[in-house]
């Protein structure tokens, strides 16, 4: 077992397990991004996502409250405990069958004797990180929530490109059924003389023709705004 920096990537697992809220500062004050417990045997990592001390919860028993994040291969879990001179109580494992509990419970413990090398390595990290007085959590998160909303914003504007996309698709679509009418009906004075035959089956088969490219258009067009409207109601 050993102390270790996380990446973006476990970030992000952490953070989409966690939920800390960009407003609560309460969500996230006991985060740890920056360094982990990872156990090799099992290829899994554990850090800190809550701590709640006796002094403050003062329901009658000293016991201080924890919840952890796991890191595995299959996914990222809580675990939470009670702890209470060095015993850890309450824990149990989300893959009791893949990680025993007991191993669980040492990298608990290595976590919490870990703290002065995890410290080592974080102040490392953050050499070159100019975070003022915010903790490392909440430096990060800062910027975390900032790229996300950033990212859905620009989302948002290529949604609305594409929505407008399908709009004026439609409407083409529409204008050329209303002119493929107004082209067969021009010929309608042809098909009233049949005694001229040359005229008159110009003007059958341009009436059938323009028929056709009418319906096509005019389902081409409904198909569209159907696609428009699916794709709107996706973003809600």
């Amino acid at each position: 077992m050993k102390a270790v920096l996380l990446n973006d990537k476990q970030r992000d697992r952490i953070i989409k397990t966690v939920k800390p809220s960009a407003s609560d500062y309460y969500s996230y004050q006991n985060l740890n991004l920056l360094t982990a417990v990872y156990d090799e045997e099992k290829d899994i990592y554990l850090t800190l996502s809550r701590y709640m001390s006796s002094a403050i919860t003062r329901i009658g028993d000293n016991f201080d409250d924890y919840s952890f994040v796991l890191l595995t291969s299959t996914g990222c879990y809580t675990v939470s405990c009670q702890e209470r001179a060095g015993e850890y109580l309450g824990v149990f494992s989300p893959l009791p069958l893949i990680i025993p509990k007991g191993k669980i419970e040492d990298m608990i413990r290595f976590y919490d004797e870990s703290f002065s090398e995890r410290r080592v390595l974080g102040k490392e990290a953050e050499k070159d990180i100019d975070r003022g007085d915010k903790s490392y959590t909440e430096w990060y998160l800062e910027g975390y929530f900032s790229e996300k909303g950033q990212n859905n914003e620009n989302n948002g504007k290529k949604a609305d490109e594409k929505s407008g996309k399908f709009c004026l698709s439609a409407i083409i679509c529409f204008a050329f059924a209303a002119a493929s009418l107004i082209i067969g009906a021009s010929y309608h004075d042809y098909r009233m003389h049949p005694e001229n035959a040359a005229n008159y089956n110009l003007g059958v088969s341009m009436g059938i023709i323009m028929i056709i490219a009418f319906g096509v258009f005019l389902l081409t067009g409904i198909v569209i705004l159907v696609l428009g409207k699916r794709n709107n109601n996706g973003r809600k």
